[in-house]
């Protein structure tokens, strides 16, 4: 029998028929069975519960014993990885998924994995939250071969590597289990790169390479690069950001 998961980020309704009263609720991450198709509306099985629910807000889960190991399936729009659950969308010649957890919920949710942070490092991780994608985004249909993550990391567009690998580079360095279980295991490896410090640099320098930045950044193809720009120097004279070099506390909170 087909199985589904719960997407809907408050719960879900379950109705008596399509469109009908209230019976229940499906919290978000239930696996449910599909029974029947009725338009736009799925008749399910929850344990005990049967019922209807909205399409749209339940994801199919595909039988993973019929896939072959690290397969990838398409099923109309939906994007389905190895593990049986609808990881994206299609759009266009690729596919795309906002994600959910911005890292301002992030780090309220889990305040407890970031004690050895300082205050300044945690407010900056909250000031550009806004400004950010989600933990989860992950898109191949612009211009760049894979955008992923809150800070939308790429692996590069033409012949360059973009940022994602030096990402993974680092993980695979300080967490080498996690890179492991999420890269190695599915074959993938990669090659640490170097990087430098301008540590010479006064507030004047800095400034001029932020304007020079702002500058070539409004001539790409970035969605509202100006108004970007405006909500970041908005947080600084709000006071929860710094544009002064050494603001900079990365001392660890009391």
């Amino acid at each position: 029998m087909t199985k589904a998961i719960v997407n809907a980020g408050s719960g879900l309704n379950l109705r008596d028929k399509p469109g009908g009263l209230t019976i229940g609720s499906l919290s978000k991450g239930t696996v449910v069975a599909l029974l029947d198709r009725d338009g736009s509306w799925w008749k399910i099985r929850a344990g005990r519960q049967s019922g209807f629910v909205a399409a749209r807000y339940v994801s199919v889960i595909l039988d993973t014993d019929t896939l072959k190991p690290g397969a990838i399936v398409v099923r109309g729009r939906d994007v389905i990885g190895p593990d049986g659950r609808v990881f994206a969308k299609t759009f266009r010649r690729g596919v795309f998924n906002c994600g959910q957890m911005s890292i301002h919920d992030y780090v309220a949710k889990h305040s407890y994995r970031f004690t050895h942070l300082s205050d300044s490092l945690l407010r900056v991780m909250q000031a550009v939250s806004a400004n950010e994608g989600k933990l989860e985004a992950i898109n191949t249909w612009d211009n760049a071969f894979l955008t992923f993550g809150c800070f939308q990391w790429t692996a590069g567009t033409g012949d360059s590597a973009g940022e994602l690998p030096a990402l993974i580079a680092r993980l695979k360095k300080e967490k080498p289990n996690a890179f492991d279980t999420f890269f190695k295991d599915a074959g993938l490896d990669v090659a640490a790169g170097g990087e430098t410090s301008p540590e010479k640099w006064n507030i004047a320098d800095e400034l001029r390479v932020l304007d020079l930045y702002l500058e070539l950044r409004h001539k790409t193809s970035m969605t509202d690069s100006r108004k970007r720009a405006q909500r970041t120097l908005d947080v600084v004279r709000q006071g929860l950001a710094s544009d002064q070099r050494n603001s900079f506390d990365s001392t660890p909170q009391a």
